[in-house]
């Protein structure tokens, strides 16, 4: 479906020689005969009969610049005759857009299908498409490339299966998959890579890069650094042993850069199945517990400083203080919380599943450290246990969210046993005075049934999307969304719970997977979920499918917070 819309800097597109056309290029998934899932709604089957387009200043996207309010619209199309006309956009300004379609008989006018551009800038005298795919509203589909803005070589799914690679959004808003494996029918690593791909936003499409990582490297961590450049540590290599160093990836070229890192951390600190995240206090990247080759949890910590104006791949690793209990297949999570920066949560030690949770902290008086720091400072920081913070359920392979704009964390899933038996079905929350509430007593929900290596994602409403996972020995394709409930406390509005809805029929994951990526694109709304391992038990293997969730948007401005 295409609409042929234009904008102008004074008087529309009735001949004005500065008018700008812009093609809009509306399209989605619709399943052929015999296939499983839910279309886009443009087809008319009736998800939707009102469309509405609101084109959103991206300088002032909450509308809270006075100087600015005209330049954002809401506009409403025909679908069954499939016209509309955007009229007057400022020149020189930065867009984006985003759709919702609404059926005109449901009194609640809830949308039941959603859709974004990427953001694009209107010029004088240019003539561009702008496409946005469509689907229907808290519901999985296939991802499709658009067949305007699509280009040769691109791919509707990674162009390679991959389970444990590492997916980072980067600030273009185009998305980096980088290594990760295919298994054999246990799940295990059979052959890692060291190939890196992107997702482009504008055509929906994946295309391969010509660089490539030094080593092989699987089950690594990749962080955005504050320059664009991602820095790649550790991993899975070849033959089970794990990966050396740390590289710098630059995706400002089109090919893509790989540097390895000057200064790496010494051989003896290799590491996979560790976490790392970069740190708002100081743009410095935590790196902390994993497993070494032979599969013993780590306790050692590092810092990535890299250096301002100069190549990251110059940057250092500075040794932290080191958690109190070995781990691997934990959570770390920033805390918003002045001097105290994140969170380890939860893993597994070697022998044993963890409930407890560490603060890393560069309070300068703190005491309670590991004995290699006796106190911590802004460069070497330590990790403390503090009473009562802790998992009121023993679990690793869990995900943690944040919500709240970061002063929430959420613990979801993951398994209470070595073997995988054990599920934890409770929800549990941590905020940033360091309250902790969930388990007996605290509940504040459960999941219907446990799982591990689910993908777990915190949206633009603070609900939270769980999408498939492994029950046993195998993986399972349902999704769930945990709505928050309120309470009134006097005038105070206070958190009560939440509501564990499942998405509706032919709507979860079109095949059952666990171990894959499930990530929110900024300010734009939809979910892209990438990779893992699908399959049935001892007949597993790697996926490339690509598949989106598209959320129920109530209110776009909530995208933008």
């Amino acid at each position: 479906m295409a609409l042929a819309l234009c904008a102008a800097p004074v008087v529309g597109c009735d001949g004005d020689p500065e008018g700008t056309s812009i093609r809009i290029d509306l399209y989605g998934y619709e399943p052929q005969p015999g296939e499983a899932g839910e279309g886009s709604g443009l087809d008319g089957t009736g998800l939707a009969d009102l469309l509405e387009v609101q084109i959103i200043d991206q300088a002032d996207p909450r509308g809270e610049d006075p100087t600015l309010l005209n330049r954002s619209r809401v506009v409403d199309l025909d679908l069954a005759s499939r016209s509309g006309s955007i009229g007057k956009l400022a020149l020189g300004t930065t867009f984006r857009m985003h759709l919702r379609g609404f059926e005109s008989a449901d009194e609640s006018f809830r949308p039941h299908m959603y859709g974004a551009s990427v953001a694009f800038d209107v010029q004088s005298g240019d003539d561009f498409a702008v496409s946005i795919q469509v689907g229907p509203a808290d519901c999985v589909t296939l991802n499709q490339s658009s067949r305007v803005t699509g280009q040769a070589g691109g791919t509707d799914d990674l162009a390679q299966a991959r389970a444990g690679a590492s997916v980072t959004v980067l600030a273009d808003g185009r998305v980096a998959i980088i290594g990760g494996a295919q298994v054999n029918g246990q799940g295990q690593p059979a052959t890692v890579l060291n190939s890196i791909e992107v997702y482009d936003p504008k055509s929906n499409q994946f295309f391969a890069l010509a660089a490539s990582l030094d080593v092989p490297r699987a089950w690594h961590t990749a962080t955005l650094l504050n320059d664009g450049t991602v820095l790649v540590t550790g991993g899975l290599s070849a033959a089970g042993q794990t990966a050396p160093g740390a590289v710098i990836v630059d995706f400002s070229g089109i090919a893509g850069q790989v540097r390895p890192v000057a200064t790496p951390w010494p051989p003896s600190e290799a590491r996979a199945h560790h976490q790392a995240i970069k740190l708002g206090f100081d743009g410095s990247v935590l790196i902390a517990g994993g497993q070494n080759a032979a599969g013993e949890a780590l306790a050692t910590a590092w810092r990535f400083f890299p250096p301002a104006g100069v190549d990251p791949a110059q940057g250092q690793f500075v040794r932290q203080g080191d958690l109190n209990h070995p781990r691997a297949f934990h959570s770390l999570s920033p805390l918003a919380r002045q001097l105290e920066l994140a969170t380890a949560a939860g893993g597994f030690d070697g022998s044993g599943v963890l409930s407890s949770i560490e603060i890393f902290t560069v309070r300068p008086d703190q005491g309670g450290c590991a004995s290699n720091v006796e106190r911590p400072s802004e460069r070497i920081g330590c990790f403390i246990e503090t009473p009562g913070v802790q998992l009121a359920e023993a679990r690793w392979g869990h995900r943690a969210a944040q919500v709240e704009d970061g002063r929430v964390t959420v613990f979801v899933g993951g398994y209470g046993s070595p073997d995988r038996q054990q599920l934890p079905r409770n929800i549990e929350r941590l905020d940033s005075s360091l309250q902790m509430r969930g388990g007996e007593g605290a509940g504040v929900g459960q999941m219907l049934y446990g799982r591990g290596e689910a993908s777990v994602t915190a949206l633009h409403d603070d609900s939270i999307l769980v999408l498939g996972g492994r029950i046993g020995d195998g993986p399972v394709a349902v999704g769930t969304r945990l709505i928050p409930r309120y309470a009134r406390n006097g005038a105070d509005r206070v958190f009560d719970g939440y509501a564990v809805a499942e998405l509706r029929a032919n709507c979860d994951l079109s095949e059952p997977r666990f171990g894959h990526v499930a990530i929110q694109q900024p300010n734009h709304g939809v979910v892209l979920v990438l990779g893992g391992v699908l399959g049935q038990a001892n007949n597993l293997a790697a996926s490339r499918r690509a598949e989106l969730y598209f959320p129920r948007v109530e209110n776009v401005k909530d995208l933008y917070r």
